[in-house]
């Protein structure tokens, strides 16, 4: 059974591109293997 541990940016990056590319980074570099990205 392999586990992925997902990031999830719903709210953190406010719409703002350069944002969510660097929430994405810090995910990464924590040890995410997914970012999730939820819009309304």
């Amino acid at each position: 059974m392999n586990i992925e541990i997902i990031a999830g940016l719903d709210q953190g990056y406010e719409g703002r591109p350069e944002q969510a590319r660097l929430i994405m980074k810090v995910a990464a570099t924590a040890g995410a293997d997914v970012a999730n990205i939820s819009t309304c």
